[in-house]
């Protein structure tokens, strides 16, 4: 999912994932942490955008486990 809309939104701005400045990430489990690294080395090369990682009690869907809110700074 994160592939889907996140890139689709980047790409209708013009931009990319290493055009993300910041990437908050919300979780319902901390314990999901180290699958949240492997997700963002899949996305982000070399140095990882700046962010916070925040444990929530729930999302919206109690199916998703973790939300993700990006920033991207691109040249106009």
């Amino acid at each position: 999912m994160i592939d889907a809309y996140l890139r689709t939104a980047l790409e209708t701005a013009g931009a990319s994932f290493s055009d993300v400045a910041r990437a908050d990430v919300f979780v319902t489990d901390m314990e999901d942490q180290n699958a949240i690294g492997e997700v963002m080395e899949d996305y982000f090369d070399g140095d990882y955008p700046a962010g916070t990682l925040v444990e929530i009690k729930h999302l919206v869907d109690p199916r998703l486990k973790f939300e993700v809110s990006a920033i991207a700074v691109t040249a106009i």
